[in-house]
């Protein structure tokens, strides 16, 4: 999906956003219900492939590992990569998502605020969202 808005130069979605937008009911305006630890390890495991589409970190069947720490202007990624750089030892990628789980909820927050900043999403009273039309 990318966000086409009229006069603004079209921005293709992260994967950590089209999760959370796959995860929304427009029927309803509230988002699907998925248990906690399943939702917080998706969400992670979300930008950690994003972090790989942009060429940051790469895996094989035994670690995950840096290929490239610049940040890549999009912040909610760019903690991530920054804690992966500052890590001294390799680590397997179960470990990244376990250790990064408890953080998912920030990172929704913050994928949700940028889609209202895109004109993708909208927030309304009674916490329910709709796509912007």
């Amino acid at each position: 999906m990318t966000n086409t808005n009229r006069g603004t130069k079209p921005q293709p979605l992260t994967l950590t956003q089209e999760l959370i937008l796959m995860l929304l009911n427009e029927e309803t305006g509230y988002f699907h219900q998925v248990p906690g630890w399943h939702l917080h390890c998706a969400v992670v495991g979300a930008v950690l492939a994003e972090l790989s589409l942009r060429s940051r970190i790469d895996t094989d069947v035994e670690s995950l590992f840096l290929l490239d720490q610049t940040p890549t202007g999009n912040s909610t990624i760019d903690f991530i990569l920054e804690e992966i750089a500052s890590e001294p030892n390799q680590q397997n990628t179960q470990y990244w998502i376990e250790r990064l789980a408890p953080r998912a909820e920030t990172i929704i927050d913050s994928v949700l605020d940028r889609l209202v900043e895109m004109k993708v999403l909208e927030h309304h009273d009674g916490e329910f969202w709709t796509l912007a039309r």
